[in-house]
Formats: structure tokens, C-alpha cells, sequence
């Protein structure tokens, strides 16, 4: 009985201390955005693939000039943002997201 009695408090008490402690998210945002020529206005239509270290797509879409678009839930590490037939950006992507900016004769990430 007195086992019982001992091991409801410490149970309680596990369960507390567990409650408390709560995983980091371990995803983020990537923003895409995609621009027109500068100089001359020119649109533009570009396929976009955002992929994770292992070469993974993760995502994949066609946006055109004045478009930026959120993809959330990238996992944190190794990303590749790629605009085909333009340019391929890579950065470490940790809490604070990664944006990528496509012209057509510049790329761009912050």
C-alpha cells in the first residue's frame, strides 16, 4: 500500500516536469518572390523548387513577376531555393526563414 501511495506523487511530479518542457519547432518559412525586369518591365515566368539537403523537392511551382509566395514547414538545415534556368541559391535555414529573390539577371537570399 505504501508503495502505492509513493509512486502517485512521483508520477504527478514526472508528469509535471515533462509538461513543462515543450519541443523548438524545428521548420520554418521560405519566402519566394519573383520580379520583372527592372529596366525594362519586362515579366517574367519562372518554375521554382525549394529542396532540402538530400536533393529532395519540397516544393515546386510556377510563379510569375510580382508574385511572392510562403511555403512553411521547411526543415531547418540545408535548402536549396532554385529559379530552373536561372540561378540556384543555398542557405542554412534556422528559425529566423530565408527569402529568395529571382530578377532575370539576379538572385538573391537574405
Amino acid at each position: 500500500m505504501n508503495q502505492r501511495l509513493l509512486a502517485l506523487p512521483v508520477a504527478l511530479l514526472l508528469g509535471l516536469g515533462l509538461a513543462g518542457c515543450s519541443s523548438a519547432p524545428e521548420t520554418a518559412s521560405v519566402s519566394v518572390e519573383v520580379r520583372a525586369d527592372a529596366t525594362t518591365g519586362a515579366p517574367q515566368t519562372l518554375d521554382v523548387e525549394v529542396r532540402d539537403a538530400r536533393g529532395t523537392v519540397l516544393v515546386a511551382e510556377t510563379m510569375s513577376s510580382g508574385t511572392t509566395l510562403q511555403f512553411d514547414g521547411i526543415p531547418f538545415g540545408e535548402v536549396s531555393i532554385e529559379a530552373i534556368g536561372l540561378c540556384e541559391l543555398g542557405t542554412t535555414l534556422d528559425a529566423a526563414g530565408a527569402t529568395a529573390i529571382f530578377e532575370p539577371k539576379h538572385c538573391t537570399i537574405e
